[in-house]
């Protein structure tokens, strides 16, 4: 197929990135070797049906065996949920969100918000893009982390930080 992509190649690919988000860790790393990546719109146009046949037969097979996996972006659920990577953005955080509170004993609740899951994630600091967009919730407990003078990524200071939260002592 040349030039741009039809409504039917964008389904078709939009579902064998739902099925491999369904797959485990070694079943998507086996999909790594065969086709080189894990990213369906990658995929060359002759692979995409039967990486679909295989990933549907994989999760079949996984749900008739009780075992459950789900990725949302690059964060998994389940116990090891709390390893993610930190959320750099509010895509990722959402996305991070929602792989915490959908493990299968999940305590955490649906809708956190980005400070919380950067938080959790333990990326707290003077370079966190929530508290770069004036949003972080623990805001005041930055302030010894900012030292007059000193920059910080992309060049902040510590008078920029106080421009997004004048309750800053």
């Amino acid at each position: 197929m040349s030039g741009a992509r039809t409504f039917t190649d964008g389904y078709r690919r939009a579902t064998l990135q739902r099925l491999l988000d369904q797959c485990t860790e070694a079943q998507v790393a086996l999909f790594v070797r065969m086709y080189g990546t894990t990213e369906a719109t990658e995929l060359p146009d002759d692979k995409v049906d039967w990486a679909i046949k295989q990933c549907e037969r994989t999760v079949d097979k996984n749900t008739k065996a009780g075992i459950t996996s789900q990725r949302f972006g690059k964060n998994r659920t389940g116990k090891f949920a709390i390893f993610n990577p930190v959320p750099t953005n509010e895509l990722e955080a959402l996305q991070h969100g929602n792989a915490l509170a959908a493990g299968k004993n999940s305590n955490y609740p649906l809708g956190t918000s980005g400070c919380f899951n950067v938080g959790i994630s333990g990326g707290c600091g003077p370079d966190c893009f929530v508290y770069r967009n004036g949003d972080c919730e623990e805001h005041e407990e930055m302030i010894e982390h900012l030292d007059p003078g000193e920059k910080y990524a992309d060049e902040w200071t510590l008078e920029q930080h106080r421009e997004l939260y004048p309750d800053l002592p």
